[in-house]
């Protein structure tokens, strides 16, 4: 079901010419369209049904209940704040927006995440290491919640020696008021990782096991944006999603864009990953369309990928070595990596006289923990 068209329009007059009662009369008899703070679960398994609480304003209830897909499908119950959710298998994986509304307006648009691996809730009481909630099989999806000021979540789960454990969450990128960290505990209490950032403010934890035991993972986190006061948060809106995996685990494509109109055999680059190679298929997309998502064993459960209308290059192709290579041709883009931290991409660009070029490294944007400096030079490598 898609959202009723509202059609809008301005009429000017003036205050003068009106009695103040009839004024007040006017405001307090307007209507109040759906808004919506949180979801909780945030998302769920493709495939599952599953019941939501929405928190917000909504008055009457129920509302009526729209999602960008046709593959979910939602049924406000009897019951205030409570939704019924259906997804079909055959739904995208990835993030969806979910809307409410009325005769009166929509809310403003909040993001569900649909996954393609098993999804669970925590279970409180789970705020120290020895009562943390066990996990007792990877790969997983855990919807979760800190719920009070200075709440602290605790998982407890089982590696092998050898065995790395990749641990992300989602929390600020699906709205939440946080800014969360990730700890991880070895059976005497004693941290052995942490992570406080890695997807923008959402935290990535990579961890290879020295030997057999229990660990926990700990969840808690800081104010977004910062208070003045520096204390671990917590409240009604801070939800998350923490993806627990021994699996394979993807973290960028090389290279990070498609061309439009063309197909690419693309590179992953991660953790535990046995076949890091992925098909992208640009050759059908429609006109406007700048991104596919592709399902990929990752953090998410899925991958964006880039539709370029330039070509796309590997930096290992087209590097500078001690062969020297034919110049390049703008436009063009080129995915690369820095393997260290002395490392310097250098690439020769043809270019005219009085021709206008411009320059951008994109990093953050994807989610690496590069800070780039770019740097132009002249055939006799004086800087420009």
């Amino acid at each position: 079901m898609t959202p009723p068209h509202f059609s809008f329009f301005i009429f000017h007059f003036s205050l003068r010419s009106i009695p103040l009662f009839l004024l007040l009369t006017a405001l307090s008899s307007q209507a109040v369209p759906p808004t919506i703070d949180s979801l909780f679960p945030p998302g769920a398994q493709r495939g599952t049904p599953i019941t939501i609480k929405v928190e917000g304003k909504f008055d009457p209830w129920p509302p009526q209940a729209w999602a960008d897909s046709p593959t979910i499908h939602l049924k406000p119950t009897t019951a205030p704040s409570k939704i019924e959710v259906q997804i079909d298998k055959e739904c995208p994986v990835g993030p969806h927006v979910v809307r409410l509304y009325n005769a009166d307006g929509s809310s403003s648009p909040k993001l569900f995440v649909v996954s393609d691996e098993r999804e669970i809730l925590e279970a409180e009481p789970n705020d120290e290491p020895t009562k943390a909630q066990s996990v007792s099989a990877l790969p997983v999806t855990i919807n979760g919640q800190l719920e009070k000021s200075g709440d602290v979540d605790c998982y407890s789960l089982h590696l092998d020696a050898g065995q790395r454990l990749v641990a992300s969450l989602q929390g600020r990128r699906l709205g939440s008021p946080m800014d969360p960290m990730l700890h991880l505990l070895a059976p005497d209490g004693i941290e052995v990782a942490f992570a406080h950032d890695g997807l923008g403010l959402d935290p990535l934890l990579a961890f290879s096991a020295p030997k057999s035991a229990d660990y926990v993972v700990r969840v808690s986190a800081f104010a977004y944006p910062p208070a003045a006061d520096v204390k671990l948060t917590g409240g009604k809106n801070d939800f998350y999603r923490l993806h627990l995996t021994t699996g394979p685990c993807a973290r960028f494509t090389a290279p990070a864009a498609v061309q439009r109109g063309q197909k690419a055999d693309l590179t992953l680059v991660g953790s535990n990953l046995a076949s890091p190679h992925l098909p992208a298929d640009a050759t059908t997309l429609a006109p406007d369309q700048r991104r596919l998502v592709l399902t990929t064993p990752s953090p998410d459960g899925f991958l964006p990928l880039e539709v370029s209308d330039v070509p796309q290059l590997l930096d290992t192709d087209v590097r500078n070595s001690d062969k020297p290579l034919p110049p390049l041709t703008a436009p063009i883009v080129i995915t690369g990596r820095l393997l260290n931290s002395t490392e310097e991409a250098r690439f020769t660009l043809a270019a005219k006289k009085g021709e206008v070029l411009r320059f951008s490294v994109r990093a953050g944007a994807l989610y690496s923990p590069l800070d780039a400096v770019l740097r132009i030079e002249d055939a006799d490598h004086k800087p420009l």
